[in-house]
């Protein structure tokens, strides 16, 4: 496998970005027709862009490259009690590689270096994202009906 690295995002990337977003959501919308489900897909994917950077200002925004190929997106915000993986998300053709827990691997490094936990929320309905983070030692620290607070500590 070639190097895994992180970049920041550039405007460049909106159509990437956009594409990896679609191609994640759009199972969800088959049953729709193209036009709407497209339209759907974009309202939703500027929906979710805007109530992150609102929610999250001072995040980090960047590409996971493999080698030189954009193969996700991830989205980190720091602060003085924590890291927050606010979302992690690898193309469709780039996953069971490794390049997700490699990432994760460097924010685990981080956290040791700075002593803070790594945290994250998972969707009660993505149970594969929920082994994911378990598989790379996150615990279930507190749950809601929709989400699963996760939380990794040296």
């Amino acid at each position: 496998m070639a190097p895994v690295s992180l970049r920041l995002r550039t405007p460049d990337d909106d159509p990437f970005l956009y594409a990896l977003y679609s191609e994640w959501r759009s199972l969800e919308f088959d049953f729709l027709p193209p036009e709407q489900k497209n339209q759907l897909i974009r309202l939703q994917y500027l929906a979710q862009s805007r109530a992150y950077d609102a929610s999250y200002p001072d995040s980090d925004w960047q590409i996971v490259l493999c080698g030189d190929e954009s193969v996700g997106r991830i989205r980190i915000s720091r602060s003085a009690e924590a890291i927050e993986l606010v979302e992690i998300l690898i193309a469709q053709a780039a996953r069971n590689r490794g390049i997700g827990a490699t990432v994760i691997e460097q924010l685990k490094a981080e956290a040791i270096k700075t002593h803070k936990p790594v945290r994250a929320c998972v969707s009660t309905t993505n149970p594969g994202s929920l082994r994911f983070h378990q598989r790379l030692g996150f615990q279930i620290v507190r749950s809601t009906d929709t989400q699963l607070y996760v939380e990794w500590r040296a």
